[in-house]
């Protein structure tokens, strides 16, 4: 007989789903906004068109313009780690 630990649907074996969700969308959420920093660069290189990008990164760039301590941390971003002085402002 197979205790009910063991199956995979048993409340034991099912707790950290929540969790394990939670963890993959934090993820998402941060390399989602780091990764602004790169595109940013590619753009500034002329490899990928501005146009071409501006509606995946829109939430990022409205939370930029409207919120200053956002766009206090991504001017340092594009500054002092990628490298681009006058990004904005």
């Amino acid at each position: 007989m197979i205790a009910n630990e063991d199956l995979p649907d048993s409340p034991a074996r099912s707790d950290g789903g929540l969790t394990r969700v939670a963890l993959w969308v934090g993820c998402f959420l941060v390399l989602y906004v780091l990764s602004v920093g790169p595109v940013a660069k590619l753009i500034d290189k002329g490899v990928i068109k501005e146009p071409s990008v501006t509606p995946f990164y829109a939430p990022v760039v409205w939370l930029i313009d409207n919120w200053e301590p956002a766009q206090d941390a991504t001017i340092w971003y594009l500054t002092v780690v990628w490298r681009m002085d006058g990004y904005y402002k």
